[in-house]
């Protein structure tokens, strides 16, 4: 629109419109009202012409600071957004530099803790291969003494088959007092019928190996219940002994096997613990930083984005006040050329219309003089 009306004004100053435009005096040359109309209208047309644009100029110059403004408040706070994520990130790698450290410190933790269970372990284990060995050892003593007390208990049978021989030759016996005492009674009624001497011999000799038989039973058959009494309390005791034994073992391998799940339980543990947990941990952590590097990616690509944006409305923004400056200094110096060229041809006019002026008044002078002269002849 600006260049419009200014190329508008330049072919109005077209030196074949101006001719086109103004009057011409009789006497050559060009009317003088409209000349100076002409120059007054194109004044004032100037006048508006630059007011306005000096207007557009102050428009452009507030929007442009308006936009510088605008631009460096976006780029403070676009500056602050960005310290600020740098400083989150910041206290994020911290943080997982801290968990980092605390996760190696919990690793190496259980790594001491899972040497330890193993100590613990191999040593429950040691322990219930020597209980197993003691084990296995009265296994074979038990063994030795089932034996035994299978020996004992044939002992047994043939000291109860002696009681029971020795029962007999107790009733025996007393079958052979009572005979004996027949005898005696058969040998007081035969008194005096026969001579006893022989007969009262031969009664005590059998008496007397009688008893002699009896005795020797009787120490034999004591002394083999003393043996079988003996062997019974020895067996008793190791019956006892190896039921303690075999408890005690029951007990150990228990605790083993107790220590044994403990351990699997601890090692299972730690193991998910130390693979689930830090996963997860580790991933969370990964998770947020790609999440706010991504953020911050996405924040850096708007910033420039729009910083481009501004930079681009700013520089248009310049263009066009420049464009404006030059339009404006161009319109300038071309209505200062114009408005020279009009004077140059204002004064050449003038001087023409003096001329034409002073050779008119020459001709009236002379024609005034030759009607003088004429009126005289």
């Amino acid at each position: 629109m600006e260049q419009d009306n200014i190329m508008y004004l330049q072919s109005k100053l077209n030196k074949n419109y101006i001719k086109s435009k103004f009057r011409s005096k009789l006497f050559g040359g060009l009317n003088h009202d409209d000349v100076v109309n002409y120059i007054s209208n194109m004044e004032l047309e100037f006048q508006k012409t630059e007011q306005k644009i000096r207007k557009d100029l102050a428009d452009q110059c507030a929007v442009k600071v308006a936009l510088q403004m605008e631009l460096d408040a976006l780029k403070a706070k676009i500056a602050e957004e960005a310290a600020q994520r740098e400083m989150e990130i910041s206290e994020l790698r911290d943080e997982n530099e801290l968990l980092k450290n605390e996760m190696q410190g919990k690793d190496k933790a259980l790594q001491e803790l899972d040497e330890t269970f193993g100590v613990q372990y191999e040593s429950a284990l040691a322990e219930a291969r020597k209980l197993e060995e003691e084990l296995q050892k009265l296994q074979s003593e038990r063994e030795v003494l089932s034996q035994e007390l299978q020996l004992s208990q044939e002992e047994k049978a043939e000291l109860l088959a002696m009681t029971e021989k020795l029962h007999q030759l107790q009733d025996d016996h007393e079958s052979m007092a009572r005979e004996l005492s027949l005898t005696q009674e058969e040998k007081a009624a035969l008194q005096g019928k026969a001579d006893t001497a022989v007969l009262d011999e031969e009664i005590q000799r059998v008496k007397s190996e009688t008893e002699q038989e009896l005795m020797l039973e009787r120490a034999v058959s004591g002394k083999l219940m003393r043996d079988l009494e003996n062997a019974n309390l020895m067996l008793r005791d190791k019956a006892v002994e190896i039921r303690n034994l075999e408890n005690q073992v029951q007990k150990e391998k228990i605790h083993a096997a107790e220590l044994e799940m403990t351990l699997r339980e601890e090692r299972n543990k730690l193991t998910n613990m130390q693979i689930n947990g830090l996963k997860d941990e580790v991933s969370g952590i990964y998770l947020l930083l790609d999440e706010l590097s991504q953020e911050l990616a996405q924040n850096k690509e708007d910033f420039k984005n729009r910083l481009e944006q501004e930079s681009q409305r700013a520089e248009a923004a310049e263009n066009m006040v420049g464009e404006l400056l030059k339009l404006g200094t161009d319109l300038r110096d071309k209505l200062s050329g114009e408005r020279n060229l009009i004077d140059t041809q204002l004064r050449k006019i003038m001087e023409k219309h003096e001329q034409i002026v002073g050779d008119a008044s020459g001709i009236l002078v002379n024609f005034g003089d030759y009607k003088d002269v004429s009126s005289h002849q």
